[in-house]
């Protein structure tokens, strides 16, 4: 808690007291010399505050200043050596631009700017793999495929799981079979998988065209799934040599931060 006595003096120092209690303040002042020392104390100890403050406005006035002044100083001296360089006076004490000087001057500069963009539109379409490299050895680079493990428990008569296990000895054409078959069936529940299965294995054997037909029959509502045909999409595109189309797939996926090849998409475009 405060002091009273404190308190009273730093109210009196501020001109708050009542008229009342200031006069009584005054008068125990007169007779009280250890109170009137520490009003003293006090009043010291106020100027020694205002003294501070004042000292570090100056400091930063000081600052400031010499700031303002530095940059003057160099559009001063910029200013001075654009009249030199740019106008030109006369013996009556006129002066008059040298056009030619600072035609050939703003031309220059137009020219580096000019230069500076397009080395930088150039550095940034260079650095995309997808410009720079054949689509096809794009396509060998980052095809890889579908990791199907043995589904335990499952029928071994059914044609989806002989499918599977086809395509993991690497026999895509009986897997694309088996997978046809087990896709005309009105019944069958793992539609979506087998469609991303069998297009995979269309890859495999250079068929990219009825790749893509196949994959784009995956639904959306297959969520990764899906996301994982639209990567095999744009490997159709890549394999086929449609370049332009890999692009715009690619930039589709990469527009999806959650998706799993939104990364490989950023790099194949040369984005950050």
């Amino acid at each position: 808690m405060n002091d009273p006595r404190t308190a009273r003096i730093e109210n009196y120092l501020n001109g708050t007291l009542p008229p009342e209690e200031r006069l009584a303040f005054e008068a125990a002042l007169s007779t009280d010399p250890e109170l009137d020392a520490e009003v003293r104390l006090h009043r010291v100890a106020r100027l020694a505050v205002n003294m501070e403050s004042l000292l570090e406005r100056r400091e930063r006035l000081q600052t400031q200043g010499r700031r303002l002044l530095r940059r003057h100083l160099w559009w001063w001296k910029i200013r001075d050596w654009a009249e030199d360089t740019f106008a030109q006076h006369n013996p009556e004490g006129f002066r008059h631009l040298q056009w030619g000087r600072l035609t050939l001057v703003s031309l220059s500069l137009l020219l580096v700017a000019l230069g500076t963009w397009w080395l930088m539109q150039v550095s940034q379409k260079s650095e995309a793999p997808i410009v720079l490299r054949p689509p096809q050895e794009l396509y060998q680079m980052h095809y890889k495929r579908l990791e199907i493990n043995y589904t335990l428990g499952a029928d071994e008569e059914d044609s989806y799981t002989q499918a599977r296990q086809q395509y993991i000895q690497g026999h895509c054409a009986e897997a694309v079979k088996l997978l046809d078959e087990a896709l005309a069936e009105p019944t069958f529940e793992n539609r979506a998988m087998a469609l991303l299965l069998k297009g995979s294995c269309l890859l495999e054997m250079s068929q990219a065209a009825d790749a893509l037909q196949t994959l784009r029959q995956v639904p959306p509502i297959a969520g990764g799934v899906h996301r994982e045909a639209q990567w095999y999409i744009a490997l159709a595109y890549l394999q086929l040599g449609q370049r332009s189309q890999a692009i715009e797939q690619l930039q589709q996926i990469a527009a999806q931060p959650r998706h799993p090849y939104s990364a490989q998409a950023k790099a194949l475009l040369g984005v950050k």
